[in-house]
């Protein structure tokens, strides 16, 4: 059995994960330390599993940067090597653990509610839950996806068959995708960028009156997404997620909105921060942003999920 514990006297980061063995699963003894990096205050829902020839130790930990973690190794008993990426999400996710149906491994975590619903509320320890599809990479390091059984989930509304572009050389620019969806929906896109772009994004659940409104948006040459409002703080830290993207092949985009959960999925993995968000009347637009020398995009946008009406400004 695998436990929060601290060690006594040791510091802020004295967290570690305990090892108790029992007979008889009534009485338990302590058999030492599992896992001790002496980098965090408390390693939160330790989850043990072994994926092929590897085996992983899940926890999550608000001493950094609140995350949920991971680390890997051949052993059970170790050593624990420490990814590169060592995280599922972003710090919107918490209290994450796993389960397996016998084929596939899923992990269920917390977007987290913002105080008063409100974007510059804090965030409360609980929320909304969120469910991704591990996958494991030929190198051993572990990713999120969408999980399959989700894929083909609710209706194709609209299509736009015929890539465009949007560039400007000298400022931002951006095109009215459509208007008025529903609560609930999904929207696919292609997008091929210029190695000259500087940002490029995604804006939703924005309003004409109040201009107020949601984006990923995407920093290629600082291999990183970012979540944000488009007009008022989100509080929250750590709302970006480490990220690579190739000019030479084209960047698939997978967002998922369920009323005031987001969640984007990139080239089919979980590179980008989901939080809650505040829904206003939902417009989408495509937002190439900010100081670019170049910008060059085709997309192709499915829309799925019912009971929604669109509007594509071209």
């Amino acid at each position: 059995m695998l436990l929060v514990s601290r060690k006594k006297n040791c510091g802020y980061t004295a967290g570690f994960t305990a090892h108790y063995t029992s007979e008889d699963l009534k009485n338990w003894t302590y058999s030492g330390e599992f896992f001790a990096p002496n980098m965090y205050h408390t390693h939160e829902c330790p989850d043990l599993f072994k994926m092929g020839d590897w085996w992983y130790l899940v926890f999550s930990e608000y001493s950094d940067r609140r995350l949920t973690r991971y680390v890997m190794s051949k052993s059970i008993n170790g050593p624990w090597l420490i990814p590169s990426d060592d995280v599922f999400d972003s710090s919107a996710y918490y209290a994450a653990k796993t389960a397996s149906d016998g084929d596939k491994r899923y992990i269920f975590g917390w977007a987290s509610t913002k105080q008063d619903h409100a974007d510059c509320g804090g965030w409360m320890w609980g929320g909304n839950l969120t469910v991704h599809e591990i996958v494991q990479r030929e190198d051993g390091t572990l990713g999120c996806k969408l999980p399959e059984s989700l894929k083909n989930i609710g209706e194709l509304k609209a299509e736009i068959k015929e890539p465009f572009s949007i560039s400007n050389i000298s400022g931002k620019a951006e095109k009215l995708l459509f208007t008025n969806t529903a609560d609930t929906y999904r929207i696919d896109a292609e997008i091929k960028f210029d190695g000259d772009v500087k940002q490029f994004g995604l804006a939703f659940a924005s309003s004409f009156v109040t201009k107020h409104g949601y984006k990923y948006e995407f920093f290629p040459k600082k291999n990183k997404v970012e979540f944000a409002s488009i007009t008022a703080p989100v509080t929250g830290r750590n709302m970006e997620r480490h990220i690579i993207l190739d000019t030479n092949k084209n960047v698939k985009l997978t967002l998922i909105v369920d009323g005031s959960i987001c969640v984007l999925y990139v080239n089919e993995e979980m590179h980008s921060p989901q939080d809650s968000i505040v829904p206003q009347e939902k417009t989408y637009r495509f937002l190439p942003l900010a100081e670019v020398r170049k910008l060059f995009m085709h997309l192709t946008w499915k829309f799925r999920f019912s009971n929604f009406d669109v509007i594509i400004t071209i």
